[in-house]
């Protein structure tokens, strides 16, 4: 039985993972040749074609995930609530600073694209 987490098709994967589409139609290709994803058609345009994430997939990879956020969630109850505080607003501001930097290495067509520190 199929499951669909998310509204995803090829051109979406492609600005996500910043690939080409040509690489996102054969990364689902080989997706679905493995069984992990099955295609379908959107509405009534037929050119649409949603990718769906299969049960058997989504269980695989959620039951080899699960130790590690019940170890992540017992990490985190170690924290008054202060700690958690604290430790939230940094890694908040390490994303913010992440997703400028990858923003700026995204948006530079080569190397002397890159502003220079100093």
């Amino acid at each position: 039985m199929p499951t669909c987490c998310h509204d995803l098709f090829d051109p979406l994967i492609a600005r996500r993972l910043h690939i080409s589409t040509g690489s996102a139609t054969e990364l689902a290709d080989r997706l679905e040749r493995s069984g992990h994803i099955s295609r379908t058609r959107e509405g009534t345009d037929r050119r649409r074609v949603q990718l769906v994430a299969q049960q058997h997939a989504v269980g695989r990879i959620l039951g080899e995930l699960g130790p590690l956020f019940v170890d992540l969630d017992n990490l985190s109850q170690e924290f008054s609530a202060e700690e958690q505080a604290v430790i939230q607003h940094n890694l908040r501001g390490a994303g913010d600073r992440l997703r400028f930097h990858a923003a700026t290495l995204s948006a530079a067509t080569h190397v002397g694209d890159l502003p220079h520190k100093g």
